[in-house]
C-alpha cells in the first residue's frame, strides 16, 4: 500500500510522503516495516491498544483511552511540527 501511494503521490507532483505504523503489537514487527519500506520517512508508530478501539465503538475520545497511544500520537504531531519547519527532512 505505501509503494502505491508513493507513486500516485509522485503522479500529482507531491515529492515525498512520510508514514506512520499503525496498530504495532511488538519491536518485530516496527522493524519489519522499516526494513520493507526503506525508502519511506517513518514519523512514528502507534501501538495496538484495545482500550483504543474500545473507546471508538464507544464514541469516546480515543487520545482519553490509552497514555501509550497518547504519547505516540503526540510525539507524531512534534515530528511533523519539526518536519514543517525544515521541510527537506522528510525523504
Amino acid at each position: 500500500t505505501a509503494q502505491r501511494i508513493d507513486r500516485l503521490a509522485k503522479d500529482i507532483g507531491l515529492p515525498s510522503i512520510a508514514v506512520v505504523g499503525n496498530r504495532i503489537r511488538s519491536q518485530a514487527e516496527k522493524e519489519f516495516l522499516i526494513s520493507s519500506l526503506p525508502r519511506f520517512k517513518f514519523l512514528g508508530f502507534i501501538p495496538y491498544d484495545q482500550a483504543l478501539i474500545d473507546a471508538d465503538l464507544a464514541n469516546l475520545p480515543i487520545l482519553d483511552s490509552s497514555q501509550q497511544v497518547a504519547d505516540a500520537v503526540r510525539n507524531i504531531y512534534q515530528t511533523l511540527l519539526h518536519s514543517a519547519q525544515a521541510p527537506s527532512t522528510i525523504n
